[in-house]
């Protein structure tokens, strides 16, 4: 028997600690309600009781969601419960006074909807809980939280070069976040700039639609949590802004730990391996204190986290951005502003010294026991990382299996714990049968300027003049970037839809003498372009079934005699085969009627 009486009283008890601002109270509730609600309520809502206790649990948690800045999820709620209210008028065995109750309940929870915004302006990441991320113990009722601080992403994507917030401009140039879009622009970005950005002559509703801040974060931790990171940026900023010379090591450890924790919780350009990321967060909940003061008077072991610093002079508009090696294990590397930084989360190898194009020398690693050291390099060298991090973006790209992981993750994440490797590569290959071959990834590496030497060289031809794209010191060419651009124009050559268009490219002749083999510039067929990880999931498949499972595949199987619905007892097994009750299969009423069964 259903006890409706509990989902009841957890709503009333819910209310009560919203308006007494309670949130740690607030949370409990909210977590014994969701319990709550998956315990008692079935496949339907069976009677008055029933829709009573489901009206009030979504006014209840409405309530909860609107003090706590959760937009959507509210808008959540009231459409779950919206178009339930003219059956329950309509067609419902209630009374008038049962009806009049019930209406009273919606009522509330649509006034509450309607002083909602529709949307959040900052990046929502969908959570299978409303904790906060970090304490993990209250609401995250903080808005416009940055993964990465203030000081160091506001310079970087600054369209004026005056690095104020609201000033920000930027796209996936900027920021190799695949899963998600990137273009942003500020409110105090001029309207001929966005549309300039957007390659238009104005700016439509759907650009403005589409303009979410992804460098700022919504429902992602609470306001205590929210002013720990707080402490430590501050205190930072002023040693990176040399307001101050010096930086205690048990601030700045904490400090670029924790910008490297939140990049990975945000999906920001990195993915940390999981077992690193849940350690991270207990290490940085446990030791970031409420004063500096506090840091550094604390004698706790901070772990064997080691990190080292590059700072780049020299550098120019465009050159930055916040990027990340997407490679989902430690060393990590990343990029912000000036910076690059590659984080070890043990004692590194020798091997481990050199990762890319950066050659870490160990006695420049940083840790929590001395002062915070880092290597001054120039513009060619931080070029040079920048182009690694982007071209092997597309070593990693792989939609199906990030969309998989990020979803695992969040249940890692909400159950601290690290799901094993085996479950995860079914999930993939699983994912891999449902989604189909993923299409075929066009890119034209180094598009950007290697077009800009082309024009370049097309002046230069005018006025009778020599052009040399390898020695142009703005563009930062190398023959090998040339190289990876001619197959990438061969690639494209191979696919029906692209073959044309490849000829009226920069430098086709040249890439065509690059690689003189005509087959190499000639249209594949179909078979030729599948995706090979979805040719492998679906060859284990295949192997994975019985014969009678595969004859069923390749032949089907004659329609079974089915007894007829009405002389089918709700309590027979269902004929469809399932091995359930006909009450719990084919006989359970679909879509919203199920309601008021």
């Amino acid at each position: 028997m259903r006890d409706y009486q509990r989902v009841i009283d957890l709503s009333d008890q819910l209310i009560e600690a919203v308006s007494v601002r309670d949130g740690l109270l607030m949370q409990q509730r909210m977590d014994a309600l969701d319990r709550a609600y998956k315990e008692e309520f079935g496949d339907s809502l069976d009677g008055f009781d029933a829709i009573r206790a489901f009206f009030l649990m979504n006014l209840a948690g409405a309530k909860y969601f609107a003090y706590n800045n959760m937009f959507q999820l509210v808008h959540t709620r009231y459409n779950e419960v919206k178009e339930l209210i003219d059956r329950v008028e309509r067609y419902s065995p209630f009374s008038t006074e049962q009806k009049a109750e019930i209406r009273n309940l919606f009522n509330e929870l649509r006034s509450i909807y309607q002083a909602i915004p529709q949307r959040h302006c900052n990046r929502v990441v969908g959570r299978l809980d409303t904790r906060c991320c970090l304490c993990r113990e209250m609401p995250a009722n903080k808005a416009g939280s940055h993964m990465v601080p203030n000081f160091l992403s506001h310079p970087t994507f600054s369209w004026d070069g005056k690095g104020k917030r609201f000033h920000e401009a930027l796209n996936h140039d900027f920021l190799n976040a695949l899963e998600m879009n990137c273009q942003f622009y500020g409110r105090e970005v001029p309207e001929w700039r966005f549309a300039k950005g957007e390659g238009k002559t104005e700016v439509t509703d759907e650009d403005i639609e589409r303009n979410i801040n992804p460098l700022e974060y919504d429902n992602e931790f609470c306001s205590r949590c929210e002013d720990r990171f707080g402490v430590l940026e501050s205190a930072y900023s002023q040693f990176y802004g040399g307001q101050q010379k010096n930086i205690h090591p048990r601030v700045a450890y904490l400090f670029w730990l924790s910008v490297l924790w939140r990049m990975s919780m945000g999906s920001m350009s990195i993915f940390m391996d999981m077992k690193d990321e849940l350690s991270l967060r207990k290490l940085l909940d446990e030791n970031m204190l409420g004063t500096v003061k506090d840091i550094k008077m604390s004698v706790a072991d901070l772990g064997t986290w080691q990190y080292a610093i590059f700072r780049a002079t020299g550098l120019r508009d465009g050159d930055k951005g916040i990027l990340g090696y997407r490679k989902e294990s430690s060393p990590y590397v990343v990029m912000y502003n000036d910076l690059v930084m590659v984080f070890y989360n043990d004692i590194p190898t020798e091997d481990e010294l050199i990762i890319g194009p950066i050659a870490v020398q160990r006695e420049l690693l940083n840790n929590w026991h001395s002062p915070e050291k880092s290597m001054i390099v120039g513009r060619r060298w931080f070029w040079d990382v920048r182009d690694w991090l982007v071209e092997s973006d597309y070593d990693y790209y792989d939609p199906v299996r990030e969309k998989t992981l990020i979803s695992i993750r969040e249940q890692e994440r909400s159950e601290d714990r690290v799901i094993t490797g085996h479950f995860k590569a079914e999930a993939i290959k699983v994912a891999r049968l449902k989604e189909g071959p993923k299409d075929r990834l066009i890119r034209l590496r180094k598009m950007e300027r290697i077009s800009g030497a082309w024009s370049r060289k097309k002046e230069a031809e005018k006025k009778g003049t020599v052009y040399d794209p390898l020695k142009d010191e703005e563009l930062f060419l190398q023959q090998r970037d040339f190289d990876m651009y001619y197959h990438d124009l061969a690639v494209l050559a191979r696919g029906e839809e692209t073959h044309d268009a490849v000829a009226h490219l920069p430098f086709y002749d040249e890439a065509r003498k690059a690689i003189p083999d005509v087959r190499e510039w000639s249209v594949r067929r179909d078979e030729d372009n599948l995706d090979p990880e979805y040719v492998k999931a679906l060859d284990e498949y295949i192997r994975g079934l019985s014969d009678k499972e595969l004859d069923h595949l390749l032949y089907g199987v004659s329609e079974p005699y089915v007894k007829p619905l009405s002389i089918i007892g709700r309590n027979d097994l269902c004929p469809c085969g399932s091995g359930k009750k006909y009450k719990k299969c084919c006989g359970r009423v679909n879509g919203d009627d199920a309601l008021l069964r």
